[in-house]
């Protein structure tokens, strides 16, 4: 396990335990999004018939016992303009006749035509029908559907299902020696204590080798075609094997594709097509306080495991050392506060479109509350120097 020399900063992966034990706010967006909905109800209360009456021009006399698609839009455009409900049958009846008369005694200081408005006699002659196109202009615009508002918890309950799907589990494991519990006596011959039969289990090596899990990490799919994002030093063991757990439980060996020398970003591959994959997000449009998703194999045990925080702080610069003492230095990291552990290097953390916007990468030693992912505008150029890609 990786520790950071300034504030005891550890990386996320899980190393060196048997057995794995490592833009706008939502309110503002809401806000906008709320008043857009204002103003588009505004707007469809203006234009509610603009479907029925697509490409409708009144152009001939309408009246008792004509049919027709226009008659139907006559009918909609009366129930709008003045008061009753006729019933939009497309059928020139008495109750669309009384509604002509009073849609005429409405406009009737309007003068459209030489004679202005027919008056009375509940015919849509020329003069009516001037004023019904001139009507329809108004109401013609095509109606946006309204544009649901879903709540900051909606929205975070959505991306982690979208996204969940690619993320992965990396077992990390090792050929190691395997040993046996046997007993020795405390007490030799010679002392004199050597009377009491008193004994202790030690370990002692078989001679044999074993497979055993040695560490734990995690990591995204980012191609159909099986390729993984994740951390380098989540697969910096040149001896290791490293074993890829989909979301599902089916386990693959992945090969390690690319190490980059100078951040702290891997790809890894398995075999196989049609996997889900995660969008990569803009991580340059990232504001403090805006709400993040994280998701990761937390403790090396808990596979998508997800935490939910916000963008604590930007272009923070940490450095960090390895159990060899070897430094690295983080440049320009994500701070955020999501409740991410050892485990999680390599993870996902995203925006509330299930876009990656940072991998997860170390936390503060003794502290939950202060973590760091590379911002994935730095991991964009690195997926063009690795093979396959």
């Amino acid at each position: 396990m990786k520790k950071y020399i300034i504030s005891l900063v550890t990386f996320l992966a899980v190393a060196g335990l048997p057995g794995g034990a490592g833009a706008a706010t939502v309110t503002e967006l809401q806000t906008q999004l709320q008043a857009l909905q204002s103003q588009l109800n505004q707007l469809n209360s203006g234009t509610a018939i603009s479907s029925a009456c697509a490409n409708i021009v009144f152009s001939r006399n309408l009246k008792v016992g004509t049919s027709g698609a226009d008659v139907k839009c006559l009918q909609q455009l009366l129930n709008k303009e003045v008061a009753g409900q006729v019933p939009q049958t497309g059928v020139f009846g008495v109750i669309t006749k009384a509604a002509v008369i009073a849609f005429q005694e409405k406009y009737r200081a309007e003068v459209l035509a030489p004679s202005g408005l027919a008056r009375g006699t509940g015919m849509v002659g020329l003069a009516t029908r001037i004023k019904l196109n001139a009507l329809l202009v108004v109401v013609a615009t095509p109606v946006v559907a309204p544009v649901p508002v879903k709540t900051q918890s909606e929205m975070e309950i959505a991306a982690i299902a979208k996204a969940s799907p690619a993320v992965v589990s990396i077992n990390i494991t090792k050929q190691v020696p395997e040993y046996e519990v046997g007993y020795e006596e405390v007490f030799s011959g010679g002392s004199s204590w050597s009377g009491l039969k008193v004994e202790i289990p030690v370990y002692k090596p078989t001679g044999r080798m074993v497979t055993k899990k040695v560490g734990a990490g995690s990591g995204f799919l980012i191609t159909k075609d099986g390729y993984i994002l994740t951390n380098k030093h989540v697969v910096a063991d040149e001896s290791a094997q490293y074993l890829v757990v989909a979301s599902t439980g089916a386990q693959q060996a992945a090969s390690v594709i690319y190490k980059d020398a100078q951040k702290d970003v891997a790809i890894i591959k398995i075999d196989g097509g049609d996997y889900p994959v995660l969008a990569l997000g803009d991580s340059s449009t990232l504001q403090a306080g805006q709400p993040i998703i994280a998701i990761g194999n937390a403790l090396g045990q808990f596979s998508n495991s997800v935490s939910l925080g916000i963008v604590s702080g930007l272009d923070r610069t940490i450095r960090a050392a390895d159990a060899n003492g070897v430094l690295e230095t983080l440049e320009g990291v994500i701070q955020t506060n999501a409740a991410i552990n050892p485990g999680n290097s390599g993870g996902p953390l995203l925006d509330l479109e299930a876009r990656v916007v940072g991998i997860n990468v170390a936390q503060v030693q003794g502290h939950d509350n202060i973590s760091f992912s590379i911002p994935i505008d730095q991991v964009k150029p690195i997926l063009k120097l690795a093979p396959g890609l």
